[in-house]
């Protein structure tokens, strides 16, 4: 389903390197005609628990696109991961895209 207010990871790595910290790029696009506010919400998952627990407030403006920027520490166990990002609105109304990536030990 389309939602006129989305969000992009900018993650495009497989695999990464377990505890690794990257600088994760967040876009938050409105295309609607008004301006937008809420809730992003940004946790990692790994085997099904939500661990490095980010989310930050953000107001949009109409037909506006806004890049949040974090640096944030990858998991330090290996293993399949993913990074949930959320937009919700004031509504509660929420949007969910999911990135996956495997934490490798690197050996």
């Amino acid at each position: 389903m389309f939602n006129p207010a989305g969000l992009m990871v900018d993650l495009w790595d497989e695999e990464v390197p377990a505890g690794a910290e990257r600088q994760l790029k967040y876009y938050v696009i409105n295309d609607l005609y008004q301006d937008w506010q809420g809730e992003v919400h940004m946790p990692i998952v790994q085997q099904g628990q939500s661990i490095l627990l980010k989310s930050q407030s953000c107001k949009e403006t109409a037909l506006g696109r806004e890049i949040l920027t974090f640096n944030r520490k990858l998991p330090s166990e290996p293993g399949s991961c993913t990074i949930v990002a959320e937009l919700t609105d004031a509504a509660g109304k929420v949007n969910r895209i999911l990135r996956d990536f495997n934490a490798s030990s690197g050996g």
